[in-house]
């Protein structure tokens, strides 16, 4: 994947760019695939000691010479005019602090299978206009923003203690603005490896480090104002109802100590979770459709063994 990657950035249209490659470890096949990529604009570090995906996230940024800068992951690519439409989207707009675009999101061999952009005109956000719509819309992912380096820089980068730290673009988003160009430009695949899953298949509480980062952007946003406290009373709520459904799902696996805990959650955030319009739908996927499924599972097994009877 990080071959493909690599090359959708030697594809590109605007060819005043450099690539910088660290790998977080040390590893002779990365090594040697990117020694066998002849192209003088590319560098090639490693880490001796890990870092973690935010801490590599910042070695690459400070590492990085260009005016504007972009975290690739490995298992993403670019359209070919990705760099060249976000040039001149930050040419349009001097004083923002990022262009983000749209994309599609793909299977292991890039073929696209759904596209995640936001179909509408062009624009330029700041301020609560740009929170509303960050949050409203979550598509956030590096892939698809090109950061103005001094802006990110001055952000203070990436936050070490979160596992995947979107609260740093939200942040930039309302104090310096972005533009949102509605095109396809990017790829991100979805695989069994995929960052985020791996984080999910190690017990990562998602709920609680969304919850620190909510609070660490508003925390960021002064001075405070009723249009701002409204957002975040209502970020508050939709965390409360994921916690809610997260219950349910809990207590239809029997895993009650964390049905209990994601229930008081739930019910701190957001008094009202359990009256949501999508917290029946939740439990009836989790614990009706199961039991249907078991049902019909056992129906089918005898069939087939009176089919089998039959004959």
């Amino acid at each position: 994947m990080l071959v493909v990657a690599v090359k959708s950035v030697r594809q590109q249209s605007y060819d005043d760019w450099e690539l910088v490659v660290i790998h977080d470890g040390l590893n002779t096949a990365v090594r040697e695939a990117i020694a066998a990529i002849s192209d003088d604009r590319i560098r090639f570090f490693e880490n001796e000691n890990p870092l973690g995906v935010p801490g590599n996230w910042n070695r690459c940024i400070q590492e990085a010479r260009g005016e504007f800068v972009q975290i690739l992951p490995d298992d993403d690519a670019l359209c070919r005019r990705f760099l060249e439409t976000a040039v001149a989207g930050f040419q349009r707009y001097p004083e923002i602090g990022f262009v983000q675009t749209g994309g599609y999101n793909c299977d292991e061999k890039l073929k696209p299978a759904l596209s995640f952009t936001v179909l509408g005109p062009e624009f330029c956000k700041s301020g609560p206009d740009a929170l509303e719509w960050q949050f409203e819309t979550f598509r956030c992912m590096p892939a698809c923003i090109i950061f103005r380096r001094e802006a990110l820089i001055k952000s203070g980068l990436w936050r070490c203690d979160y596992h995947d730290d979107w609260a740093t673009i939200f942040k930039i988003a309302y104090k310096r603005g972005f533009c949102y160009i509605p095109r396809d430009l990017c790829g991100i695949r979805a695989h069994h490896e995929n960052y985020a899953k791996r984080l999910g298949r190690e017990g990562r509480d998602g709920i609680g480090d969304m919850l620190n980062q909510v609070q660490d952007i508003f925390g960021n946003c002064l001075p405070t104002s009723t249009r701002l406290l409204r957002l975040q009373q209502k970020c508050f709520a939709d965390l409360g109802n994921r916690s809610a459904k997260a219950s349910l799902k809990a207590l239809a696996t029997a895993s009650y100590g964390k049905a209990g805990y994601e229930s008081r959650r739930a019910l701190v955030l957001n008094p009202w979770a359990y009256l949501g319009c999508g917290i029946f739908s939740a439990w009836r996927k989790t614990v009706v459709s199961r039991r249907l499924a078991r049902i019909l599972r056992s129906g089918r097994r005898l069939v087939d063994r009176t089919i089998i009877d039959l004959d």
